[in-house]
């Protein structure tokens, strides 16, 4: 059985299905009481979004991350910052600005 995490179902019922099919995966599940689920802040495609506006200079933003932004989040800032800074950023944030979906 494999569970995909990403496409989990909003429907109750299907949530609930997918829950018992982990716990017959992985039994330690079975001393859950409850089971969650939550929106993941993601775009389209998965990848975050990454930048400054170029509208707005002054402005950055980091968004659709989800629970990867734990990880992500010192780097990008990073990132965002040496662009608010108006200095050049160690990584390329092209590939993750809003333009990619315009």
């Amino acid at each position: 059985n494999t569970i995909n995490w990403r496409s989990l179902p909003q429907d109750p019922e299907r949530a609930k299905s997918t829950f018992e099919s982990a716990r017959e995966v992985y039994p330690p599940l079975t001393e859950l009481l409850s089971l969650h689920q939550c929106i993941y802040a993601v775009t389209p495609d998965w990848l975050p979004v990454v930048g400054v506006l170029p509208s707005s200079p002054r402005i950055g933003y980091i968004g659709g991350c989800s629970g990867a932004a734990f990880k992500k989040a010192p780097v990008l800032a990073r990132e965002v910052l040496l662009q608010l800074l108006g200095e050049e950023p160690i990584i390329d944030l092209t590939p993750w600005s809003f333009e990619r979906f315009l």
